[in-house]
């Protein structure tokens, strides 16, 4: 990573020299800010421009459950990371979709029906990070 290093004034007032210290520094330094480097500026939001991240640059995987339920059954399928959005579902009339906290979200199905098995799919979509 490269290293950021403050520019004093005295550096780049009308009287001072053009080195090669301060050429190395107008250099790194904006490698440094887009590295992330220690003591670099931070990249703010409203200097990326809206749209400029897209979904090719965005690392998304897409998780996909299917099966089916017994009758007033419940089931945990799956405790979607901590970056995903909300799933897309087939779904009837009769089955509950819910995400439980009990240390950690889980996605939960319930089959309201008292007579029937029901069918799901639920497909979603989560960033690795």
């Amino acid at each position: 990573m490269t290293t950021y290093t403050a520019i004093a004034d005295t550096e780049i007032d009308q009287d001072s020299p053009v080195t090669e210290t301060l050429m190395t520094k107008l250099r790194n330094n904006p490698i440094a800010i887009t590295e992330g480097s220690s003591g670099a500026p931070k990249v703010q939001t409203a200097a990326i421009n809206d749209a400029a991240v897209t979904q090719v640059k965005v690392n998304t995987t897409q998780a996909t459950y299917a099966g089916s339920i017994a009758p007033l059954a419940e089931i945990n399928i799956a405790t979607p990371n901590s970056y995903s959005f909300f799933p897309e579902w087939s779904n009837n009339s009769q089955i509950v979709i819910s995400f439980r906290s009990g240390g950690s979200d889980a996605l939960n199905l319930f089959n309201n029906d008292d007579d029937n098995v029901k069918p799901y799919s639920i497909t979603w979509r989560y960033i690795n990070a």
